[in-house]
């Protein structure tokens, strides 16, 4: 497996697809970018997964596939490992995975198998989370590596139907597609009673807290915080707990609303206590604009989310449209401020409705979520590769 992920963003998805395979008795080595090391490859092995960590001289969100001298490094270190690989998993098909893979490839004659999370160009992620300069100038080299290589994969895996069906408008035979959604460790994600937590996280009892997860991304939080003035002028002491780095952007979004003691801010949070924080929480929420890069990704915090047992307040867009419109777990709203803010507050005053929402959450996460169970249906997968290349 070859991933464009910094380390500790790539445990939420190679790393644990990793992890789940050797459970089931497979050898896997996971290649990934060093979180700030710039010199020097370091190899461990976490939970049976050899992972071999690349140097990057870029910072930041850039450290991200797109360094020419770590391409080099990995294109070297693939020529000279001396393992025999069943096949190949990369993990989007940024320069720092496709080149070193295409030139492992030329010799070793095994399957390809590209995995796709993001829809970055043609109105995506690229429109939605980059300046002007950036779409016009290197969103068109985003652009190119994003969708050139799709069709060379003997097998794709994807996170979203939308993801899909572009693929196979590039090319990619649609019986060598895996739906490869977001998956849960739901004995991590565990519910624990409010107050309990509370006490951990050291937040108060007094008043209602509402849940919104993150790594570093808070594209729509602007209009969640919108809602929350409205939820305010009816319960005035509500709470929003924000847990991830919170950008600069979603801090000014907070002041410019008059929100700053209303807001709690965990910061980066230690995967291990993750749970303690979701736990304090009544509800989540989880705002989702119908655009291209919403309806082609699964956001991961929606598995941590129903698996903690709370319900979820979202709106019915690309893969969660199917999983909340029935109302089982959670509600759906128009994307404006004024029916978000009308559906938190249907819920705050109906405590009993919340349990049986979270309930039902949690039993849906542990049967569909469970990533034994997508390691899997990614095992299955592999060896009908396998068996297609020959």
């Amino acid at each position: 497996m070859i991933n464009h992920h910094r380390r500790y963003k790539s445990y939420f998805r190679a790393q644990i697809i990793a992890e789940s395979l050797v459970k089931r008795g497979h050898s896997v080595t996971l290649v990934v970018i060093a979180d700030t090391r710039r010199y020097g490859i370091t190899t461990e092995v976490v939970n049976g997964v050899r992972i071999i960590e690349t140097p990057d001289l870029l910072w930041g969100r850039l450290r991200s596939g797109w360094d020419p001298y770590n391409t080099i490094v990995r294109t070297r270190l693939l020529a000279g490992i001396g393992h025999e690989f069943d096949l190949i998993h990369l993990f989007e098909t940024r320069p720092a995975t496709i080149i070193p893979a295409l030139f492992f490839l030329r010799k070793n004659k095994i399957p390809l198998v590209i995995d796709w999370i993001d829809w970055w160009g043609k109105g995506g992620l690229i429109d939605a989370n980059r300046p002007w300069w950036y779409k016009h100038t290197f969103g068109h080299v985003e652009e190119y590596f994003e969708e050139r290589f799709r069709s060379m994969a003997d097998g794709t895996t994807v996170i979203s139907g939308a993801l899909a069906e572009r693929a196979v408008g590039l090319g990619v035979q649609k019986d060598s597609i895996l739906l490869l959604r977001g998956g849960v460790d739901a004995d991590h994600f565990r519910p624990m009673p409010i107050a309990d937590a509370r006490v951990k996280a050291g937040i108060s009892l007094d008043a209602p807290v509402l849940g919104f997860s993150s790594l570093d991304s808070f594209l729509d939080v602007k209009l969640l915080l919108e809602a929350i003035t409205l939820v305010k002028k009816e319960i005035p002491g509500v709470k929003v707990l924000m847990t991830g780095a919170a950008s600069p952007e979603a801090r000014k979004h907070v002041s410019a609303f008059g929100l700053e003691g209303d807001v709690i801010f965990t910061g980066f949070l230690p995967f291990k206590d993750l749970p303690v924080y979701l736990n304090c929480c009544d509800l989540f929420l989880l705002p989702l604009p119908e655009t291209p890069y919403n309806i082609g990704r699964w956001p991961n915090k929606v598995g941590d989310y129903m698996a903690i047992g709370r319900p979820v307040i979202t709106n019915p867009t690309g893969e969660l449209k199917d999983i909340f419109s029935s109302g089982e777990f959670g509600l759906t709203c128009r994307y404006d401020a004024s029916d978000f803010a009308a559906k938190i507050l249907e819920l705050l005053r109906d405590p009993a409705r919340r349990l049986q929402m979270g309930a039902k959450a949690r039993a849906w996460a542990v049967e569909m979520l469970p990533w034994d169970k997508k390691a899997a249906d990614l095992e299955s997968f592999y060896s009908s590769v396998i068996k297609r290349h020959g």
